[in-house]
């Protein structure tokens, strides 16, 4: 569900593993924008030392689709901003 949401010019590649998820993007300081805006909407995302292209997305195991679609739509915004 997160990959068709998630559907945005500046996602480069969606990888994921269950409910962990690699967001990659063309470069760190578009990852770092979005991972402040998401945090100042109450969105947790994360980047990777490892891959500064990236950011993480771990939701918990009982998440609903509604907070699914919620967060998604707060990500998408965020990128939007850029």
């Amino acid at each position: 569900m997160f990959e068709s949401l998630l559907n945005h010019r500046l996602v480069k590649e969606i990888r994921r593993k269950g409910l962990f998820f690699a967001i990659e993007m063309e470069n760190d300081d578009v990852v770092q924008k979005v991972v402040d805006g998401c945090k100042e909407r109450g969105v947790l995302a994360f980047w990777f030392l490892s891959n500064p292209q990236s950011f993480r997305i771990a939701p918990p195991l009982i998440i609903t689709d509604k907070e699914i679609e919620e967060s998604c739509k707060v990500i998408i915004k965020v990128m939007d901003s850029i």
